[in-house]
Order: C-alpha cells, then structure tokens, then sequence
C-alpha cells in the first residue's frame, strides 16, 4: 500500500500505510513532501498510525522532513505513533526533538495554535 500525501487547509496531512515502506515508496513520499513545502505548505502531520515497520530509511526520512520544515520556520508534528514506533523514537531519544502528538486531532490542534502564536 502507498503513502497518502494532501492538504487539509493549509496544513498538509502524510498519512504513512500500514506495514513497511520499501525504500521506492520513502523516496515518492519524501518527494511529494518536498514539493508541498516548496509550494508553500509550511505546517504537516505525519500521521504514524498504521506505520508498524519503521526502518532505518523511514527514521532518515521523519529527520529530513523535520528539518526541511524548521529550516524554513515550518512546523511539523508527527501523530499517533504505534506503541514500536514510540518506543523506536525514544530509544533513538527523538522524541525530544520532534513533536509527537497521540492523534491526528491532537497534532492539527497543536499547529493550529502554532498559527495564533506567530500571528502575535
């Protein structure tokens, strides 16, 4: 199964498949997200939900989205992370420095008040 990329708004929305992502399929998604970005979407969820194999590749892909965003004062918040998902980004200790929210709601929540604060 593919990624799904979209926008809700003017956040984008990458909803991960469940299962693992071959490497052609992380490279489509890391291109789709680029596009987004340079086409003026400053605010994503990656919604982790159903991705129960994140491998190596997936992690260095979550780091140059995570990147990509905050280098041009973006934002982006990784959502719903199966309960291996969770225990991979903390034992690789990012979940201190990406924003993980328990759900999709949760995480446009957060950024829609990422909004109110820059409008300040």
């Amino acid at each position: 199964m593919a990624h799904r990329l979209y926008k809700t708004g003017r956040v984008g929305i990458l909803e991960l498949p469940e299962g693992f992502l071959d490497p052609r399929e992380i490279i489509k998604m890391r291109d789709g997200v680029r596009r987004m970005l340079t086409g003026g979407t400053d605010k994503l969820v990656v919604d982790l939900g159903r991705a129960t194999n994140v491998n190596s590749m997936m992690v260095g892909a979550m780091v140059e989205m995570y990147t990509s965003f905050t280098n041009l004062d973006g934002f982006i918040v990784f959502a719903a992370p199966s309960p291996s998902t969770d225990a991979l980004l903390h034992t690789l200790r990012l979940d201190q420095v990406f924003e993980i929210a328990p759900t999709v709601d949760e995480a446009l929540t957060r950024l829609s008040e990422q909004h109110n604060h820059a409008s300040l």
